[in-house]
């Protein structure tokens, strides 16, 4: 269990310096942002689910990695402002948009896998 543990803690530790740095240095604003690093990092959910054989892989790079760099706590935390701040438009599309990309991500990597 402590070795698992430290899988998924190196995984985390890393996807969590990603999504600093994505926030930090790319263009699209904090929703774009968010939304960029959700779409990205679907795509990888999907293609590595089909690609990594190991538990450990698995730890490392799903659990860990990705589930860092793309928590749902900060999606839900970003629709919560925008509906409390009556922007419901916007937040209606970010939500709709933000699961049909997810969606959309899963198929790609699963895709892209099956195509090797």
């Amino acid at each position: 269990m402590l070795a698992q543990i430290l899988y998924v803690g190196f995984g985390s530790a890393l996807g969590g310096i990603l999504r600093f740095l994505s926030f930090s240095y790319l263009p699209f604003g904090i929703l774009g942002n968010l939304f960029f690093v959700n779409f990205v990092g679907s795509i990888c959910i999907g293609f590595l689910s089909q690609l990594l054989i190991t538990q450990e892989m698995q730890l490392i790079f799903i659990i860990g990695f990705l589930g860092s760099l793309t928590t749902f706590s900060t999606f839900s935390y970003e629709l919560f402002l925008l509906f409390s701040l009556e922007k419901f438009l916007l937040a209606l599309g970010y939500l709709f948009l933000s699961i049909l990309f997810g969606i959309l991500g899963v198929w790609v990597g699963i895709s892209i896998i099956k195509l090797l």
